[in-house]
């Protein structure tokens, strides 16, 4: 049975990483695949996005195309976990789990990671940015969902990760060890280094703002965990904005 395709990715990815998995699960070298245009039918796409997916495979020296021939499985079939093809194809990641096209990402997950993506660059490092599928409303999952970071990751191409938000599961996180590639990320607590934001600060610096473009009727408006009756709560954006 064929996945379902998620139209808010990029097609030909997701087309290769089914044929992907399949291949290396059930075929053997030397073995020819589905023509394109019956791949085109079975996922109900252009054959211009097929030629794409297959592109990627062949890139990765999955599969070799013969012209005249079709498409046949390498000879021998290469492992998920290969070398880099070149120093050239790594780079920064900057991963972001929640979905950034969902209508109800804030400005913060519009504007920081590109800003963080113009940051590495400008620093000098090659630098992707990584999306994830997870809605802005919905809790963390418990795999990341993103799968072009784990092709990445898989293929040793990661030279270092900045993570945005909460990702869950740790295997990720034991490859980039393994693969000795340096993290952090805005996780409180995480299990990496974290950047931890001045909340107080924060507040005060755009209570500030506000007061200096005129406005005198402000209000405050924050969300924060459930916490046990009768117990003491410091608020650091409340005691900023009353600063």
């Amino acid at each position: 049975m064929t996945p379902r395709l998620e139209r808010k990715r990029n097609l030909s990815h997701q087309i290769a990483d089914i044929l992907r998995r399949e291949i290396i699960a059930e075929f053997k070298p030397g073995q020819r695949i589905a023509s394109v245009t019956d791949l085109a039918k079975r996922f109900a796409v252009s054959y211009q996005t097929v030629r794409e997916g297959l592109g990627i495979l062949a890139e990765e020296g999955l599969i070799a195309r013969r012209v005249g021939s079709g498409t046949f499985v390498s000879d021998p079939i290469p492992t998920r976990r290969s070398q880099p093809r070149s120093d050239e194809d790594r780079h920064v990641a900057v991963l972001c789990e929640r979905d950034l096209a969902d209508p109800h990402a804030s400005y913060f997950y519009r504007y920081v990671p590109q800003q963080l993506v113009r940051f590495f660059q400008e620093a000098g490092f090659a630098t992707r940015l990584y999306v994830g599928r997870v809605a802005m409303s919905a809790p963390p999952q418990e795999k990341l969902t993103c799968l072009e970071f784990l092709e990445a990751l898989d293929h040793r191409q990661l030279s270092g990760v900045a993570v945005l938000d909460e990702p869950i599961g740790l295997d990720w996180l034991t490859a980039l060890r393994e693969q000795h590639v340096p993290i952090v990320g805005s996780n409180e607590p995480g299990d990496y280094p974290s950047l931890r934001s001045d909340k107080a600060q924060m507040s005060r610096l755009g209570t500030e703002y506000l007061l200096r473009q005129g406005c005198r009727r402000i209000a405050l408006m924050e969300w924060l965990k459930p916490q046990a009756p009768g117990s003491p709560r410091r608020d650091p954006v409340l005691d900023g904005f009353q600063a």
